[in-house]
C-alpha cells in the first residue's frame, strides 16, 4: 500500500513503465560528457520535472511535480528521498533510482531501481530504468520477474 508521497511515487513508477525498451543499451555517446545541470521535464508530461545537478562525475536528478504554469505543487514539498544518481564510468553512465514508499503509517520502505543513461543531447536524455522488484508491508523484496525495462525521455526546460 502506498500512502503519503505515494502520488509522486506512483507517477514515477508509471513513467518508468511507459515506452518499454526492447534493445540492449549501446555505449553512451560522447554527448553525455556535457554538463547536464538544469531543469528537465518528462517528455509528454509537463507536470513532472527533474532538477539536475552535474559535477562531471555524478549526475543527480531530483523529481518534483509542477502545475501547468511551472509552479511547484504544494503537496510535493515534503516528499523527499526520491532521486536518481548516476555515475560516469568508461563507456557508460549508470546508477540508481531511490524512492521511499510508505507501506504503513509508520513504515517506509526503500525502492531501488537500476538506471542507465542510453543517450543524451544538450536538450534530451534517454534513461533506461530496470523495474525488477517491489516491497511488501514488511519491506521484504518481492521479485517481479523479468517485467522489462522502462524507458524515460527527459527534455530540457531551462
Amino acid at each position: 500500500m502506498i500512502r503519503r508521497g505515494g502520488l509522486l511515487a506512483a507517477a514515477l513508477v508509471a513513467a518508468c513503465a511507459h515506452g518499454a525498451s526492447g534493445g540492449q543499451g549501446a555505449e553512451v555517446p560522447g554527448d553525455c560528457a556535457i554538463n547536464l545541470s538544469g531543469t528537465w521535464q518528462q517528455e509528454g508530461n509537463v507536470g513532472l520535472r527533474y532538477d539536475a545537478s552535474d559535477d562531471g562525475q555524478v549526475l543527480r536528478l531530483v523529481p518534483h511535480r509542477v502545475n501547468a504554469d511551472g509552479s511547484p505543487v504544494a503537496q510535493d514539498a515534503n516528499v523527499g528521498g526520491i532521486a536518481m544518481e548516476l555515475r560516469r564510468e568508461p563507456h557508460q553512465v549508470t546508477g540508481e533510482f531511490r524512492m521511499p514508499v510508505e507501506t504503513d503509517p509508520d513504515q517506509s520502505c526503500p525502492l531501488l531501481f537500476q538506471v542507465k543513461l542510453n543517450a543524451c543531447a544538450p536538450d534530451r536524455l534517454v534513461l533506461e530504468i530496470d523495474r525488477i522488484y517491489a516491497v511488501n508491508p514488511a519491506c521484504a523484496p518481492i521479485d517481479l520477474g523479468p517485467i522489462g525495462r522502462g524507458e524515460q525521455v527527459l527534455v530540457r526546460v531551462k
